[in-house]
């Protein structure tokens, strides 16, 4: 899943249910994120564990001006386990040992690219995370078999999202989304 600029994993295990990954700055109660704070040290870096409904919504319903859409990434199960261990290995550090956010160099995006099993991407759409989604798709980790323009208008959430049931909330999003798919 790729929200506008902010980029979160969500990991199916089946009947088990999803769980979303999302590396994010940590907001004190009153506090708006700024990128101008996240320069100096004034933002602790966190990784959220959460149900996906929660880190959807967050940003489609409760945010303004955020665009969330659902990619299905191409990857190996051997991956998504690596990948997997690795969010649940830095939860652990931070707790050890927290961090601080950097709207640059230590964002959700650089933060992914720099967890043990993934090789860092010198890429300027790391940095500029909303386009990260481009990046993957000219990297095949995307479905190649549509034109990025038409994937990226396919996959798009927000609609879809706020007006989803709570109960069977994934199963939801994902059937209306190849609802979308088939008719086009």
């Amino acid at each position: 899943m790729g929200l506008r600029g902010h980029p979160a994993l969500v990991f199916d295990f089946g009947r088990d249910g999803r769980i979303c990954m999302s590396i994010e700055a940590r907001i004190t109660k009153g506090q708006k994120y700024s990128v101008f704070r996240s320069l100096y040290r004034q933002q602790e870096l966190i990784f959220v564990a959460a149900d996906e409904r929660d880190v959807i919504l967050r940003r489609t319903k409760f945010s303004e001006r955020q665009w969330a859409y659902l990619y299905h990434l191409n990857s190996s199960v051997e991956e998504l386990k690596r990948v997997f261990l690795d969010y649940v290995n830095m939860i652990n550090q931070l707790y050890e040992s927290p961090r601080w956010y950097h709207v640059l160099f230590t964002n959700c995006t650089t933060s992914f690219y720099k967890l043990p099993s993934r090789q860092v991407r010198w890429d300027w759409r790391v940095i500029a995370n909303a386009r990260l989604d481009r990046a993957l798709y000219k990297d095949g980790r995307l479905d190649r078999t549509l034109p990025f323009k038409e994937l990226r208008r396919l996959a798009y959430l927000n609609d879809i999202a706020n007006t989803a049931p709570a109960a069977g909330f994934g199963d939801h999003i994902r059937r209306e989304l190849e609802r979308r798919r088939h008719e086009r």
